[in-house]
């Protein structure tokens, strides 16, 4: 029971992880700004901002991949199901790290707001105010460091207070689940326990000073800006406009924060019953700060127009021309027309990656539809990985046929964007990166879908499930790593780019000016600091999920033919069937993903002279989504079966026999019912 306990809250409070692929992004393009940012009034206030972000970006990392708490109501407990539960660490100390994370973003908006008060007074040292920061400041430190000191001398008290605590808990609550006694899960018992009466004492203090330093200060400021007129309007408008994003930023912290906090606290003393409010305390607890740190990217001019002059690459370039090597000086001046950057793509080509959709968005219109509304309950779990597979084939589809459309001008190492986004002048760099950051999402479903079927089939703690879930975070930290790494490089790689593209065009006379547009990319020296680390890592990706694919395909295929023994011939059949569907969409990507690549990185180290087979290639990557969801439609029976009664209903003279309701019906009735048959045997296994 436990294991089955930890295997759906697990795989339900997961489906934050999926934010990550979006918020990572946002982070870096945040910090890489605030690097950027050139402002006089800016220079130091900024790297408080880059330490807060910083902050911000690891409470979000530590709590959806290393904590990923989960609750038991009406029992007043915390259970941790993340990558620390996984190392054997408690639950105690899961439950400090946590209370630190908070405690430190208090911390640096309180250090914000101090500066922002010595910055905006002349002679701050001189005022009453400054005092009651200091104090304020010196309370809070001495807090923190009393938090520190006090639960590391007493951990070990501590934890016999939490055996104490789970024991009593069991005896006065019997129908409790027995999951309460295991090391991840911490009890908050107040009124018996003086360790957790103390770190209530420490958030009381905690709270009450960083509200107090917060709304006094901001009222403080605000009158001083407005009264005052020795400065110039600019100046005040400057100072007025960051006091307002950090009164922002602390008040969705605040919001985010302090609701759960007292949703816990109150759990704790008079108890609750709805799940669906802890739920929605853990998501605001995990993003509190990504929504902060948007709200600092909107609200603060500096670091907006730094993230313009990013994307917006014309004025980047002409903020950056100064810094090009002296030998980009040497090479002549050539600027192709907005006529010859917005060329269309050769038309076969065009066409075939354009009007292919009126065939490829049916099918995948059709396969969600099926998977929503005619997959049986017993599949439900498993449903979501494959809508979320789906999905992201279709936006990869989307992405490379219709917003980037590569061009190839081999045998030259050069690809130019041709697409949608070619008419909004983004950066070829930057399209790269995002088919890069597609290819990673693609393999990390795939392995994430593996990682399921395991866990569904094997539930003993065996070397290969510990391996392959240590393989499975090791792909998350590389997922990680990649748009960190490309959107932290842009600063670097922009002057780069331009500069290999000047190269290039001089000394081959024969080639086309469009590969001095912006929305060309091209591939720099092998030996390249960026480019280099970047290829190493997709490929190690590649290899992980290549190596760890047909393992676990045959570890699970193995398991299955001894369970034949105890379980019926219908759930072996279920689970091979889904397992064979799985390894055949695995395939068909690591083929028609890994032939481009491989040519691709043919073309950087030796020369790839022939266009048609770039295309070729190009097509492979656009559409290996499609043919992997047209394996998923013939190898998964529920899917097929959604599918054809949805074609049958709606063409119904395609339909052999009976009316097309009828084959509905009876299709979809026996399909539920074998498989609600399947479902309580694959209980019953798991029981076993």
């Amino acid at each position: 029971m436990i294991t089955s306990l930890y295997f759906k809250d697990t795989n339900r409070l997961k489906q934050t992880n999926g934010l990550l692929c979006v918020s990572f992004p946002i982070y870096a393009v945040a910090i890489v700004a605030l690097f950027r940012t050139k402002s006089t009034y800016f220079e130091t206030y900024k790297l408080f901002l880059i330490w807060h972000t910083s902050t911000n970006f690891i409470s979000e990392v530590y709590n959806s991949w290393f904590l990923l708490p989960v609750v038991h109501l009406p029992y007043p407990l915390l259970r941790f199901t993340g990558i620390m539960t996984q190392f054997g660490f408690s639950g105690l100390f899961q439950f400090y790290t946590i209370n630190a994370l908070i405690h430190q973003t208090a911390y640096s908006i309180i250090e914000m707001f101090m500066f922002r008060f010595k910055a905006s007074l002349f002679n701050f040292k001189s005022t009453y105010f400054y005092t009651f920061l200091c104090i304020n400041i010196y309370v809070f430190r001495i807090t923190l460091l009393l938090f520190i000191g006090v639960n590391i001398s007493t951990y070990s008290y501590a934890l016999d207070q939490q055996v104490i605590s789970k024991r009593d808990l069991l005896l006065n609550h019997p129908e409790a689940p027995p999951v309460i006694s295991c090391d991840s899960v911490v009890v908050a018992a107040p009124y018996r326990d003086p360790i957790t009466m103390f770190n209530l004492g420490v958030w009381l203090i905690v709270v009450f000073v960083a509200v107090t330093t917060t709304s006094s200060t901001s009222i403080y400021l605000w009158k001083y800006l407005r009264d005052n007129e020795h400065r110039s309007p600019a100046v005040m408008r400057m100072h007025k406009m960051l006091l307002i994003t950090l009164f922002v930023q602390t008040a969705i912290h605040g919001i985010m924060l302090g609701g759960p906090n007292v949703l816990f606290l109150y759990a704790a003393f008079f108890g609750a019953r709805h799940e669906v409010m802890a739920r929605i305390a853990f998501y605001c607890l995990t993003t509190h700060g990504l929504v902060s740190t948007i709200a600092m990217m909107i609200l603060t001019k500096p670091i907006k127009i730094a993230i313009l002059q990013i994307f917006r690459c014309p004025t980047f370039q002409h903020s950056i021309n100064a810094k090009m090597d002296t030998t980009t000086e040497l090479i002549s001046s050539v600027i192709p027309s907005t006529g010859d950057c917005l060329s269309a793509a050769p038309n076969p080509y065009k066409l075939m990656m354009h009007f292919t959709h009126f065939l490829t968005i049916p099918l995948y219109m059709m396969t969600i539809y099926a998977l929503i509304n005619k997959c049986p309950k017993s599949l439900k779990e498993y449903r979501n990985y494959l809508l979320w597979h789906t999905l992201g084939n279709l936006m990869f589809e989307l992405y490379i046929s219709l917003f980037m459309l590569p061009v190839t001008y081999l045998p030259y190492p050069v690809f130019r964007g041709a697409g949608f986004l070619k008419y909004f002048d983004v950066s070829g760099l930057i399209q790269f990166y995002l088919l890069v950051i597609c290819l990673i999402h693609t393999g990390l479903s795939i392995l994430e879908m593996f990682k399921y079927r395991f866990d569904a089939t094997i539930s003993d703690d065996t070397l290969n499930k510990k391996v392959l879930h240590k393989i499975v975070i090791f792909f998350w930290v590389i997922v990680i790593i990649i748009p960190v790494f490309c959107f932290a490089t842009l600063p670097r790689c922009h002057p780069k780019q331009d500069h290999y593209k000047k190269v290039l065009y001089e000394e081959n006379p024969g080639i086309s000016i469009h590969v001095l547009c912006n929305t060309v990319v091209t591939a720099p020296p092998l030996l390249d600091p960026v480019f280099t680390p970047l290829m190493i890592l997709i490929i190690t990706a590649m290899l992980t999920a290549a190596t760890i694919i047909p393992q676990t395909f045959f570890t699970i295929w193995k398991k299955l033919d001894q369970l034949s023994r105890h379980l019926s011939k219908r759930t072996i059949q279920l689970q091979k069937m889904l397992l064979t569907s799985l390894f055949i969409q695995a395939v068909i990507h690591g083929v028609m993903l890994g032939a481009p690549l491989i040519g691709f990185i043919y073309a950087i180290v030796f020369v790839l002279p022939y266009d048609g087979v770039a295309y070729f290639l190009l097509l492979l990557i656009s559409f290996h989504g499609s043919f992997s969801t047209i394996a998923m439609i013939a190898f998964t029976k529920p899917v097929r079966e959604g599918v054809k009664s949805i074609i049958f209903f709606l063409l119904p003279f395609l339909a052999s026999s009976g009316s097309p309701d009828t084959v509905l019906i009876s299709s979809i009735s026996s399909t539920q019912v074998s498989f609600h048959k399947d479902s309580v045997l694959v209980s019953n296994r798991r029981s076993l």
